[in-house]
């Protein structure tokens, strides 16, 4: 099964008015709705490529692959490449960090430079 995962990355992106995000983006209510919620069986072309810039996101990245059985759960699978993945709370990861070591991972460690 295939699902949306719009509410999942409005999570990961740190949105917390995701209805308003997606309103204002141009996503009608009725959609913004159904794709909040993962109801909708359709997605239109251009509310993809509204969601993806929003979001800042790859089309694939909107998706979610659950196998229905077992018997499709194998390495070769194609759809493995949108299979689900954890999701982060970089809130959570920053908060657990220190301020030297979240620029030593972006690359920032201006302590070398003394």
């Amino acid at each position: 099964m295939i699902k949306l995962r719009i509410a999942a990355l409005c999570e990961e992106r740190l949105i917390v008015h995701s209805w308003t995000a997606l309103t204002e983006a141009g996503i009608s209510e009725e959609k913004t709705k159904q794709y909040l919620a993962g109801t909708t069986n359709r997605i239109m072309l251009e509310d993809i490529e509204i969601l993806c810039n929003l979001l800042h996101c790859t089309p694939n990245e909107l998706f979610e692959w659950i196998p229905d059985n077992k018997s499709q759960d194998y390495p070769e699978n194609p759809l493995k490449a949108i299979a689900k993945k954890p999701v982060y709370n970089l809130q959570d990861i920053l908060n657990g960090m220190t301020i030297a070591e979240v620029r030593a991972r972006l690359g920032d460690d201006k302590e070398k430079d003394k």
